[in-house]
């Protein structure tokens, strides 16, 4: 089993490049180490999202609410990984997988921007 080719939401659409996905996420989610690595590079992403939030809000990386934000973010991406990947190994259809992911990452991040609207500067 291979990563899929990237190119968006469209290739969910595709029939053999579903079933390829789908192969890849059932590897995956049946795997320890891979799903260890996953988790490894999310403490990575949560470490840069700190200095990038940081920076941009002009707070120390080790604030507390810099350190929050940055977990509840990685927090929605994770939560988004599993929508998506439930979704396509319960073989939904494309647009169903599509709505499902964006609805809760929509949700996810609202509830990150109003939890923190004195740091959210959309």
């Amino acid at each position: 089993n291979r990563i899929p080719a990237g190119g968006g939401w469209g290739g969910l659409h595709d029939r053999d490049g579903y079933a390829l996905f789908r192969r890849f996420l059932s590897t995956w989610d049946e795997s320890p180490s891979l799903r260890a690595r996953y988790r490894l590079s999310n403490e990575r992403l949560a470490g840069a999202l700190r200095a990038a939030l940081a920076a941009e809000v002009g707070l120390d990386g080790g604030d507390d609410r810099v350190r929050v934000m940055a977990a509840m973010i990685v927090g929605v991406i994770q939560l988004g990984y599993e929508t998506l990947s439930a979704a396509v190994l319960s073989e939904a259809p494309a647009d169903e997988v599509e709505r499902r992911v964006r609805a809760l990452v929509a949700e996810g991040m609202a509830r990150v921007a109003r939890a923190f609207p004195d740091l959210d500067r959309a």
